[in-house]
């Protein structure tokens, strides 16, 4: 199996519009519409998905791409320095975020995620389109145990993640859910546990309205993803 540069796999716009339109459902009536996309790479399929829906999106990546949402640089949008090689928040205007979404790279996504969280609204949530394997490890189990998720929706058909409709390893993936710091202790004081299920992805993957995506060429070989 090849790697891209930068762990650079887009996601099907299908699935992203579909975890975005969850995340919002999720907040309910506590948001006012910010939505951030960290590591949005070529596409912002998530950041494009929350514009659709009429929210206020906001990128980041740490390579140089330009993606077609903020090729007009409005107001209302912002794209940062990309310059700055991490994933940091000297650009962001202090406020948090009510929708996080992004498909992170596997070997810095529990730093995403950390990070995450801080830039949460209070009655936000966050969505990450992980590989089951990232539920593993002792490591990362500490983040579960500190902050269980509010729900693990496990895809039912791979997706693909090179723009061409192919699949390019076997690979289970999942969206996984983290509410806010108020939101959460509501959820908790509900005695609501971590709610799992499986995802019937395929439609999604086959809507009509999703746009063509970029086709990233592939990286060195590394044996991994």
């Amino acid at each position: 199996m090849t790697r891209r540069d930068f762990d650079n796999y887009g996601t099907h716009p299908g699935i992203a519009r579909w975890a975005v339109g969850h995340a919002t459902r999720l907040c309910g009536k506590y948001h006012d519409g910010r939505i951030l996309e960290p590591c949005c790479g070529d596409d912002a399929p998530f950041a494009s998905a929350g514009k659709e829906a009429g929210l206020f999106p906001f990128g980041y990546d740490i390579r140089d791409v330009a993606p077609e949402l903020w090729s007009g640089r409005d107001a209302d949008y912002v794209y940062p320095d990309t310059s700055v090689n991490e994933f940091a928040t000297q650009w962001w205007d202090g406020r948090l975020f009510d929708i996080i979404a992004t498909n992170p790279p596997f070997r810095i996504g529990e730093n995403v995620i950390r990070k995450s969280l801080e830039l949460l609204s209070p009655f936000g949530s966050a969505v990450f389109l992980v590989k089951m394997a990232f539920l593993g490890t002792q490591e990362r189990s500490k983040m579960y145990i500190e902050r269980p998720p509010a729900e693990i929706h496990i895809l039912t058909k791979r997706p693909s993640f090179s723009g061409d409709g192919k699949t390019d390893v076997a690979q289970e993936y999942c969206l996984v859910f983290w509410l806010g710091d108020e939101l959460d202790r509501m959820w908790r004081r509900w005695n609501r546990p971590t709610m799992i299920s499986w995802l019937d992805n395929k439609p999604l993957m086959t809507d009509a309205q999703a746009k063509p995506r970029t086709v990233v060429e592939k990286g060195e070989e590394d044996g991994t993803q």
